[in-house]
């Protein structure tokens, strides 16, 4: 998990056990949160970045050097 910032906004880059992929979830959007006993797998930024892509998701434009950076 990490955040980052694209146009003035915040974003948590996470897995997304829905998608089985990286995801970009903006912070001004997220309206509920729960817990859970799950545990959380270990996914680098340029994994989860691709993997977003992978999925169909279109990323910020701020953050598209990095999602196109080697592993």
């Amino acid at each position: 998990m990490r955040r980052l910032t694209a146009d003035g906004r915040w974003y948590l880059i996470a897995w997304c056990r829905s998608r089985r992929a990286g995801r970009g979830f903006r912070l001004d959007r997220i309206t509920t949160v729960a817990a859970t006993t799950e545990r959380a797998g270990s996914h680098g930024l340029t994994e989860l970045l691709r993997g977003s892509a992978a999925a169909g998701a279109v990323p910020p434009a701020a953050l598209a050097s990095l999602a196109a950076a080697p592993p």
